[in-house]
């Protein structure tokens, strides 16, 4: 850039400073992280099972874009789970809008990132438990979810991640695997 006349210094120098001084957009990620709305589309919490909402009649399923959701049925409208692959998921939304009975929600939770596609694989006891965070802001903000998740939290439906996260020590093995990962076969 040229400077046309000199008298153009100042008015550079103050817009520098301006900036300088301004906060910055951007939230430095593994330090800050950011505070997300409650209805925010992250990992998903699926309340099925016996004593669940889910019947297992699969509209999530038909409804997702991606076929990131396969829906398992052991008897008939009494037990049910789902497994979802977050590799496949662009998280739209369409299968919590389509459950009629509560079931599917939302969680703001967006870190998902693991080493290897099978750690996205995630089945029905992945989907019930949160991790601490989660679990202390849903409860923090009870009175703005909806119904069913409400009475999930309080009837003790949604349990607290016990994962335990070990790095092997060698070169060529060193990844993140979870100690009670399940096999999807």
């Amino acid at each position: 850039m040229r400077l046309k006349t000199i008298g153009e210094i100042p008015r550079i120098a103050v817009k520098v400073l301006r900036q300088a001084i301004r906060r910055p957009w951007t939230v430095l990620y593994p330090r800050e992280k950011r505070v997300l709305p409650l209805r925010a589309r992250g990992r998903h919490l699926h309340l099925g099972g016996p004593t669940g909402n889910c019947i297992g009649c699969g509209r999530c399923a038909r409804v997702c874009p991606n076929v990131a959701i396969i829906v398992f049925l052991k008897k008939p409208k009494e037990e049910s789970y789902i497994n979802i692959d977050y590799s496949r998921c662009i998280y739209c939304g369409y299968c919590v809008d389509k459950c009629i009975f509560g079931a599917l929600f939302h969680l703001p939770n967006y870190e998902l990132s693991v080493y290897s596609f099978d750690a996205l694989k995630m089945d029905e006891t992945d989907l019930r438990e949160v991790d601490q965070e989660t679990l202390e802001y849903l409860k923090a903000h009870k009175e703005e979810l909806p119904t069913k998740l409400q009475e999930a939290l309080d009837q003790g439906l949604i349990r607290r991640s016990t994962r335990v996260k070990i790095k092997w020590r060698s070169k060529e093995n060193f990844k993140l695997y979870w100690m009670n990962k399940r096999n999807w076969g």
